[in-house]
């Protein structure tokens, strides 16, 4: 499955997890859709098929069976791979799925199957170049552009994914699964412009991210940090202030807080934050500095930065 990324690591890292967006197919109607394949883990046990002749995909490819003997068998190995995939055997899975797709290579749905089984085993590479074959056998089918999308951003490549979701982004605009990708995607490429240091580059994207997941609090730590380091100062707090809303015990979060208030020459209010962050967040100041800090800025006095800058 897709690689979960650290939280608020440096330099920004896209933190929308992909557990939201998990399960790239939708329900299987009847006779008209392929049983779809969930994410499953290799338990390392080997799959035997006694039946199977050692050379069906050679027998098969020079014309030997018979065409409704030959659709049955490819729909015998997709059920199996159905029930493998079930059942936690993922690379069982995938060599039932190869099978089918080596002797029914123009259907669409096939291939797909195969591309999400690849996926949820962790070969997004495998999986994009199916994705792309179900894509080119069947241009509309929106699962295999979602999936496409997926395996793009597991490979790191942002941009691709977010050319290969853009239309379904703004067709599907109701779809949590789509706006939760859509989220990531963008929030990828912000955090990819941030790393380079073109802060203000990355603004856009992490906005766009923000707005497509709202209540997303680690979207908008990164979205006010963005803003903070270009100098957008008054839009900067009112991302981390609403980050410190929707999740309160996000050290973090207050933290930019604090430093942004302060920058802004509101001390009164940094100290404010700095606060909540001893109250939210337990062992947040081992060494007292951040106490010292408080008592400093009640005071009315800027200080030097001891208990920590502006941080991704």
């Amino acid at each position: 499955m897709s690689r979960r990324q650290r939280r608020h690591s440096a330099p920004f890292i896209a933190c929308v997890a992909l557990a939201a967006v998990a399960g790239c197919a939708r329900a299987p109607t009847a006779a008209t859709e392929r049983p779809s394949l969930d994410a499953a883990v290799d338990a390392g046990e080997a799959y035997r098929h006694p039946e199977r002749p050692t050379n069906v995909i050679a027998t098969v490819g020079a014309g030997s069976a018979r065409p409704a003997e030959a659709n049955e068998d490819v729909a015998a190995h997709v059920d199996r791979a159905a029930d493998l995939s079930r059942r936690g055997f993922a690379r069982e899975a995938i060599a039932e799925l190869r099978i089918a797709a080596a002797r029914s290579p123009r259907d669409p749905e096939i291939a797909a199957a195969l591309a999400r089984a690849l996926l949820a085993a962790g070969d997004s590479a495998a999986a994009v170049d199916e994705f792309r074959r179900a894509l080119a056998l069947k241009p509309s089918d929106e699962d295999a552009q979602f999936g496409l999308s997926r395996a793009l951003l597991d490979r790191g490549d942002a941009a691709g994914a977010r050319a290969a979701l853009s239309e379904l982004a703004a067709k599907r605009a109701d779809d949590p699964r789509v706006q939760a990708l859509w989220a990531a995607t963008l929030g990828a490429l912000g955090n990819a412009l941030a790393a380079t240091g073109d802060a203000r580059s990355a603004v856009p994207q992490l906005a766009a991210a923000a707005s497509a997941a709202p209540d997303n609090a680690i979207l908008q730590v990164q979205l006010g940090t963005a803003l903070a380091q270009s100098g957008q100062l008054a839009p900067a707090r009112a991302a981390l202030e609403r980050a410190t809303t929707l999740a309160p015990g996000d050290a973090q979060a207050w933290r930019n807080l604090a430093v942004v208030r302060e920058q802004q020459g509101d001390l009164t209010a940094a100290a404010d934050a700095w606060a909540g962050l001893l109250k939210n967040v337990n062992n947040a100041d081992p060494q007292g500095t951040v106490a010292k800090r408080i008592a400093a800025l009640r005071s009315n006095e800027r200080t030097d930065g001891q208990a920590g800058g502006l941080k991704p």
